[in-house]
């Protein structure tokens, strides 16, 4: 495991932070140097749950008949079949997002309702550090995906899309 060797006299925070963006997608480092946090890169797989969600999502907002879907509105049944498929980290890949007014109310963006309709493919990866994605990764797949490819071969986009 990697430490970061300081000084107190002569260590700046900006060194500090410098170090650690560095070196923290190594996976070796444990704890931030400036503040003691834990730290570790995480590498996040566009999957068959989020993309399950993503539908799931575009189901209950044609449903609702609306452009925002408030998850309070939403009966137990709904509410926990999006959490059970963690629909929120949809937001790392920005194909939803919650209202900057109403906490609770999200919508699917232009490039989710590309990616549902095969338009557009998104990266398969996202690296999250502090919940958030991650930027200048060292060696960062940037693979992307569709979201049939995301399903799984044994997908038919053509067949769900039909039955919405």
């Amino acid at each position: 495991m990697k430490k970061f060797q300081s000084d107190p006299n002569t260590t700046t925070l900006t060194t500090a932070k410098q170090w650690l963006r560095s070196n923290f997608d190594e996976g070796e480092i444990s704890a931030c140097p400036c503040c003691g946090q834990a730290v570790k890169l995480y590498k996040r797989k566009m999957n068959k749950g989020m993309a399950s969600a993503l539908l799931r999502v575009h189901q209950l907002l044609k449903k609702a008949g609306g452009a925002w879907l408030h998850v309070n509105g939403l009966s137990e049944l709904e509410k926990s079949q999006l959490s059970h498929m963690e629909f929120q980290k949809l937001r790392w890949w920005k194909v939803i997002e919650e209202s900057p007014a109403e906490r609770g109310s999200w919508r699917i963006t232009p490039l989710g309702v590309d990616f549902i309709n095969g338009r557009v493919q998104v990266r398969k990866y996202i690296y999250l550090f502090d919940d958030r994605p991650a930027k200048d990764v060292k060696n960062m797949d940037t693979t992307t995906t569709s979201i049939t490819e995301a399903f799984g071969e044994k997908f038919d986009l053509q067949e769900l899309m039909s039955s919405l």
